[in-house]
C-alpha cells in the first residue's frame, strides 16, 4: 500500500511539474492572442495552420519513432538509443531537403499555400526541429528531469510570440520556426552529456532490438498525425484558408484547459506505465484513472464554453472571428473526445502491442479521410463538423476498447511469468 501511495504522489508531483511548463506556455500565447489576432488575419492563420499540419506529419518520422522507444529503454541501451534518434534527425533533414528541391513536394497533395519553395522548405526544417527537440525530451523524461522539458515547453511559445509580435504581417511561418529553433538549442544543452555516457549496448543491438518503431510505429505515428491534420487541410482545401485558420485558433482557444491537461499527462504516463511493467505491475488501472480523470475535465469544459464562450472569445478575437455558441461546440467536441483518450497511446508501446495499434490507425485514418472527402464535398462547413464529432466519438471509442485489451494481455503474461 505505502509503495502505491508513493507511486500516486510521484506520478502527481511529476504531473504538477509538467502541467506548469505546459500551461505557462499556453498562457504566454493565449495572453498575447488579442494582438496576433488583430495583427495577423484569419487567413494568414490558415497558412500557419497548414504549416504546422505539415511540418507535425514530417516530425513523426524524422527521428524514425526512436525518441519514443526511448523513455522505455534500460540504463544501458540508453546513450545508444539517443544517438540513433540524433543520427535519425539528421538523415531525415538531409533527405526532405534534396526532395523539396528536387520539387518532389509538388507530387505530394502539398496544400496551395505552402507549394512555394521557400515555405516547403521552412516544413522540413521546422519539422526536423521538432523531431529532435522530442528526442532531447525524451532523455530528459527518461532521467525524470521534467523540470528541464517544463522549460522547453516555455522557451518555444515565448520565442513564437515575440517574434510574431515583433515581425511583419504575413511572418507566422517565420516566428514558428524561430521559436522551434530556441527550443532545440535548449533541449540539447540540457541533455548532451547523456550522448558521453558510456552505453553496454552499441547502436546496431538497440536498432535491431527495437525494430519495431521505426517498421511498425512509425508509419502508425505517421498515420496518426496526418488523421489529426486531415481536418484543418480538407477545411484549407475546400472552404479556404481563412475558414482553416479560424477553425485552428478556435478549436486551440476552446480545448486549452483540455489540451494543457493532456499534454502534462501523456509524458508522465509514459514514465510511470514504463515503471509499472517493468515492476511486473498492471498498467490498466493507471490507464482507467487518467481516461476519468480527462474526460471529466472534458465535460466540465464544455459546460464552460456552452455558458461563456461565445461572449468571452468575441471579445478576446475580434472582428473578423466566427465565435457563435453552435460553432463552438462543433470544433470543441472532437478535441475533448480525442484529448480525454489519446494521453493513454503509449500503453500499447509499453505492452509491447504496437500491432494492435497499427490496426487502430489504419481504421481511424481510412475512416477519417473518407468521411472528410466525401462529406466536405457535399455538405456545408458546420455539417462537415457535426460528421467529424461522430466520427471521432466511435473510432476513439474503439481505441479505448483496444488499450484495454493491451493492458489485459500484459496482466495475462506477467501471471504466466509469476506462475
Amino acid at each position: 500500500m505505502a509503495d502505491i501511495v508513493k507511486t500516486r504522489n510521484t506520478f502527481l508531483n511529476h504531473t504538477l511539474v509538467n502541467a506548469s511548463g505546459i500551461v505557462v506556455g499556453q498562457l504566454i500565447y493565449l495572453l498575447t492572442m488579442p494582438i496576433m489576432a488583430r495583427k495577423y488575419t484569419a487567413a494568414e492563420f490558415g497558412v500557419y495552420a497548414s504549416l504546422v499540419a505539415v511540418c507535425g506529419i514530417f516530425s513523426c518520422g524524422a527521428a524514425l519513432r526512436f525518441d519514443s522507444a526511448l523513455p522505455s529503454t534500460q540504463a544501458g541501451e540508453m546513450p545508444s538509443m539517443y544517438r540513433l534518434g540524433l543520427l535519425a534527425c539528421a538523415i531525415s533533414l538531409l533527405f526532405g531537403v534534396v526532395a523539396v528541391t528536387a520539387g518532389l513536394h509538388h507530387y505530394l497533395p502539398w496544400p496551395i499555400s505552402l507549394s512555394a519553395p521557400i515555405l516547403a522548405l521552412l516544413c522540413v526544417i521546422t519539422g526536423t526541429l521538432q523531431a529532435f527537440i522530442s528526442v532531447c525530451s525524451a532523455v530528459l523524461t527518461w532521467r525524470g528531469q521534467f523540470a528541464q522539458t517544463t522549460l522547453l515547453r516555455i522557451i518555444q511559445p515565448a520565442c513564437f510570440v515575440a517574434a510574431a509580435t515583433m515581425m511583419v504581417p504575413g511572418s507566422l511561418p517565420i516566428a514558428f520556426g524561430c521559436g522551434l529553433f530556441a527550443a532545440a538549442l535548449c533541449g540539447f544543452a540540457f541533455s548532451w552529456r547523456q550522448l558521453l555516457r558510456p552505453a553496454s549496448v552499441c547502436v546496431r543491438r538497440v536498432a535491431r532490438r527495437y525494430w519495431e518503431h521505426p517498421i511498425i510505429s512509425l508509419p502508425v505515428a505517421i498515420l496518426d498525425t496526418l488523421a489529426l491534420a486531415m481536418p484543418v487541410l480538407f477545411i484549407v482545401q475546400n472552404y479556404g484558408d481563412a475558414a482553416g485558420g479560424n477553425y485552428s485558433q478556435v478549436q486551440r482557444l476552446t480545448a486549452a484547459p483540455l489540451i494543457l491537461c493532456a499534454m502534462a499527462i501523456s509524458q508522465v504516463f509514459y514514465k510511470h506505465a514504463a515503471d509499472a511493467f517493468r515492476a511486473g505491475r498492471s498498467v490498466r488501472p493507471l490507464m482507467w484513472n487518467t481516461v476519468r480523470g480527462l474526460a471529466l475535465v472534458g465535460a466540465a469544459l464544455v459546460l464552460a464554453v456552452a455558458t461563456l464562450g461565445e461572449p468571452l472569445l468575441a471579445l478576446f478575437l475580434g472582428a473578423g472571428w466566427r465565435t457563435d455558441s453552435g460553432y463552438l461546440m462543433l470544433v470543441l467536441l472532437p478535441a475533448v473526445i480525442r484529448m480525454s483518450v489519446s494521453p493513454i497511446t503509449s500503453v500499447f508501446a509499453v505492452t509491447r502491442q504496437l500491432k494492435l495499434a497499427a490496426l487502430w490507425q489504419v481504421t481511424y485514418t481510412i475512416s477519417t479521410w473518407s468521411v472528410l472527402r466525401y462529406a466536405s464535398k457535399q455538405y456545408p462547413l458546420d455539417q462537415l463538423l457535426g460528421i467529424i464529432v461522430f466520427n471521432e466519438l466511435i473510432l476513439y471509442g474503439i481505441y479505448l476498447w483496444m488499450a484495454d485489451i493491451a493492458g489485459r494481455r500484459m496482466e495475462r503474461e506477467n501471471n504466466k511469468c509469476a506462475g
